[in-house]
């Protein structure tokens, strides 16, 4: 290992290393580079052998902007570039740079190095055409990245993934660190778009990877996902806050996520994409803290009927700390099994569109579902509506908390289409639950058939609803004591209630609104709105058989209000609550008003990209400077609002655009690429303005390397954290999902419900905090703001809880099945249930029933007649 300052190579800040440090690797490719920072000004690129070593993040390599890639190494369509190593360096630059960029290469290792706002690696095929690709020689292999860590500033996050595998066989990615990018670990192995790379005949070129033990969080969308992989293997991961898919395996066969940890993802904490095929989950933590954002999704959109794919869900554990967490197949075909699951306040939604495929057969066995506290909204824990195909519901345990209740359902199956297939309900505990419903609304034919047998259920009866012709078994079905239980034949349709988790966010010009559906027995969603909280409000949209819709008829400033309802064949339901934002707008460069240019720019349409009718462009005069585009909203409120640039991008933009962000607090100034990210809006960060016109974006071409475009800057109403909880225990704990930039958040109580809230915590740095000495029996309401460097957000909306009962209670029990329920009243939720098993009697060895924290009633099985079993409730 030759130490490069041997050479005269000096990591100063200053001089352009490049020439020397390449003839260097050439000539001795061992090489040690001392603490410094090493100034680069273009590629280099590593021979097969070459090994770099550093002083961890000490030594710095800094590229200037001209450097897209830091090192490479690059084969041809013949040979592949072999055995290289970069081990304990630092990688500073740009969004749009790289540290280690690979094209065919074989035996590359990056080990204990550090990336900052770069991506840390990727690897790619030549021209990136997936047609090139004919078999494993033509990609990257034998891949490994461990032990490093990728972070980009909250404030800023990075616009592409942190670590990126493409065309890839036999990748080890391991113990890393990755957040506040785009993306954290990605793998590529094709477009698995129909349209595009996606067929089910078309090979797989991302093979064989193993993702493990890396830490990733706060990503704009994927946490760690990837597409068309075959063989890909992610364990024990803990990936949190994605604005996308947490773990998502798209278009990929034969792979497994176990022993993950997952938390929020905006379109799914776990999901299949476009095609997935033989894919497993496995004993993964799942939680999600926001209404609306699915614990698990399965979204294979354009399969015909012919193409059955299979996606397990087996012994993981699901649970949601807000409203209901949902499990759904939203498009099908596919055999979705779902078996020996715990589900916490959490929902199985098979189908929720317009009509399923003949002949799948979507399973639910052996799971269990629990409820830890009174949830308002209507649901079914197993919702197969819609679904005609074969669905099995079988050895579940259903608890719900407290009394009968007649809005919760444990097992829902609606047929409202043509066609064949046969659903059995089948040796199910179910308890706590108003019913178990099977409904239909249209004639059906006898083709379809229902099996309900062998369930048990401790309250109400089992309500089967008839419109149409529907051949129904019902048989062996009793309650706790052996009994057996009415059938109770409902003749009419039901009521729909009102739709849970509606959300209004705002955009550009608009407002999307999204929620989640009552279950089943809606066919479609109608969405109101007013100018006036509480009403009256106008229908703006009916029969959308979707999630969400976009209101783009708005005005600058103005407030909306929105209510959704669930709309059935026959009746329409109760408005949903109400939700309320502002919608987003823009400034133009060719705005009549509240545009003020200085010196000589010029408008062109020559890139596309551009918002409106043109941009505008500076004439590469930087090293002159002077010229301005000055973008001045006009602001009916004063708040916290997001400002996003927009800007056409080539090679011969700029990458040092200098732009001024003039708000209440001050001015703050970014430094902006617009080489990348050319036809999107880039966020550069929340700030406080007053209201009026003395806040404003200034685009500057002084310095600028380049070109310099000012096109439009967009203004969003900045909102408060959402997903508040507040969870019961020896106090309240409150926990929410970070919000990127935060410097800190208030958080605020009252004991009423829409305040007024007193501030009990300011400037807390932790997205949690546990409230104690609290009242006994008397409900709390709090809200969550979020503080930045440019000020303090909107509240969230609101969350309650009331203090776990301290006073002791002796367990009920009660003999089911071949075992033992232990029940406990629901105040007492939050207790943990322990178990000891002796032969001598009492001891101290007890151990904790997993997941009784969560529950009031625990199912014992197989206890042995030959010692003794003793159970006691501990408070927490």
């Amino acid at each position: 290992m030759v130490d490069v300052s041997s050479l005269g190579i000096y990591g100063d800040g200053v001089t352009d290393v490049t020439t020397n440090l390449q003839a260097a690797l050439n000539t001795y490719q061992n090489l040690y580079m001392p603490a410094g920072t090493y100034i680069t000004s273009v590629t280099i690129y590593f021979p097969v052998g070459g090994i770099i070593t550093g002083a961890g993040s000490n030594t710095v390599m800094h590229p200037t902007a001209a450097v897209q890639n830091i090192f490479a190494a690059i084969g041809t369509d013949t040979n592949n570039v072999g055995s290289n190593v970069v081990a304990s360096l630092c990688f500073t630059g740009t969004t749009s740079q790289t540290g280690f960029y690979a094209v065919k290469a074989t035996n590359v290792t990056i080990q204990g190095c550090f990336a900052q706002t770069v991506r840390l690696f990727r690897s790619s095929y030549a021209k990136t055409n997936y047609t090139r690709v004919s078999s494993e020689d033509d990609l990257n292999r034998y891949i490994t990245i461990v032990s490093n860590v990728i972070t980009a500033p909250a404030s800023a996050p990075g616009t592409v993934a942190g670590i990126d595998v493409e065309y890839v066989a036999d990748a080890e990615i391991a113990y890393n660190v990755v957040q506040y990018y785009l993306h954290g670990i990605m793998w590529w192995g094709g477009d698995s778009n129909f349209s595009v790379n996606g067929s089910l005949a078309n090979p797989r070129w991302a093979r064989r990877l193993h993702i493990a033990t890396n830490s990733v969080s706060n990503f704009t969308e994927g946490g760690i996902w990837g597409s068309m992989g075959q063989n890909v293997t992610v364990e024990g991961n803990t990936i949190a806050n994605c604005g996308d898919v947490g773990l998502d395996f798209e278009g990929c066969f034969n792979s497994i996520g176990r022993s993950n940890s997952v938390t929020d993802g905006v379109n799914g904490a776990l999901t299949t994409f476009f095609g997935a095929s033989n894919v497993t989950f496995q004993a993964n933590n799942v939680t999600t803290d926001n209404p609306g954002w699915p614990l698990f999704r399965i979204y294979n959109s354009s399969l015909s009927p012919g193409q059955v794919l299979n996606v397990v869900l087996a012994s993981n554990t699901f649970v949601s700390t807000f409203g209901i967490g949902t499990i759904d197949d939203v498009t099908g075909p596919g055999n979705l099994q779902v078996m020996g699951n715990t589900l916490v306040n959490a929902e199985i939604d098979f189908f929720r569109g317009t009509g399923g495929f003949n002949g799948q057969t979507p399973s639910v066995t052996g799971n269990v579902f629990t409820y830890t506290r009174d949830i308002p909204d209507a649901f079914a824990a197993v919702d197969a509506a819609y679904y005609f195909g074969n669905p099995v519901v079988s050895s579940n345990i259903f608890n719900y908390p407290g009394a009968t209740v007649s809005n919760k359902t444990a097992v829902l199956l609606i047929k409202n289409q043509s066609g064949s297939g046969t659903m059995n309900v089948s040796c199910n505990l179910i308890s706590g639950f108003g019913n178990m419903e099977v409904l239909t609304y249209y004639s059906l034919g006898t083709s379809v058939a229902a099996n309900i047998n062998q369930n048990t259920v401790q309250y109400g009866s089992l309500d089967v609803g008839l419109s149409g012709d529907l051949n129904v078994a019902a048989t062996g079905n009793t309650n706790l004591n052996g009994t057996a239980v009415p059938m109770t034949w409902l003749a009419s349709p039901v009521t729909p209630t009102a739709p849970r988790a509606v959300i209004a966010a705002p955009a550009l010009g608009s407002i999307s609104i999204s929620w989640t559906p009552t279950s089943g027995v809606s066919t479609s969603c109608t969405v109101k709105r007013s100018t006036t909280s509480g009403g009256p409000y106008t229908n703006i949209a009916s029969a959308v058989t979707s999630r969400s819709y976009t209101d783009t008829n708005v005005s600058t400033g103005a407030t909306y209000y929105y209510v959704v309802s669930d709309v059935n064949s026959t009746l329409e339901s109760p408005n949903s609550s109400e939700v309320s934002t502002k919608p987003g707008f823009v400034k133009d460069n060719a705005d009549a008003s509240g545009i003020i240019i200085t010196g000589t720019w010029g408008a062109s349409t020559a890139t596309s990209g551009y918002y409106g009718t043109n941009y505008l462009q500076d004439g590469n005069t930087g090293g002159v400077g002077g010229k301005s585009v000055q973008f001045t909203p006009t602001l009916s409120t004063g708040g916290v609002y997001g400002v996003y640039l927009r800007w056409t991008s080539s090679a011969s933009r700029a990458s040092n655009v200098p732009v001024d962000v003039n708000y209440a607090g001050g001015t703050q100034t970014f430094s902006v690429n617009e080489q990348v990210d050319g036809g999107t809006w880039v966020l550069l960060g929340n700030f406080n303005f007053n209201a009026g016109t003395g806040g404003n974006v200034k685009v500057r071409n002084d310095g600028a390397n380049n070109y310099v475009v000012a096109d439009a800057v967009e203004f969003v109403p900045a909102q408060g954290p959402s997903g508040l909880t507040a969870t019961s225990t020896n106090g309240i704990t409150l926990n929410w999902p970070a919000t990127f930039g935060a410097t800190g958040y208030n958080i605020k109580r009252s004991t009423t419900s829409g305040g007024p809230y007193a501030i009990i915590a300011s400037n807390g740095t932790s997205n949690s905090y546990d409230d104690s000495g609290l009242t006994g029996g008397v409900t709390y309401y709090y809200v969550v703001s979020t503080l930045g460097r440019f000020g303090e957000s909107a509240n969230s909306s609101e969350a309650s809880g009331n203090a776990v009962s301290q006073t002791p209670f002796k367990i009920n029990y009660k003999t089911i099945l071949n075992g033992l329920l232990l029940i406990w009243p629901a105040d007492h939720i939050g207790w943990r249930l322990e178990e000891q098993v002796s032969d001598s009697g009492l001891g101290a060895k007890w151990t904790t029933v997993s997941g009784s924290n969560n529950t009031n009633m625990v199912s014992i099985q197989g206890i042995s007649g030959n010692s003794n079993t003793f159970f006691r409730l501990v408070f927490p």
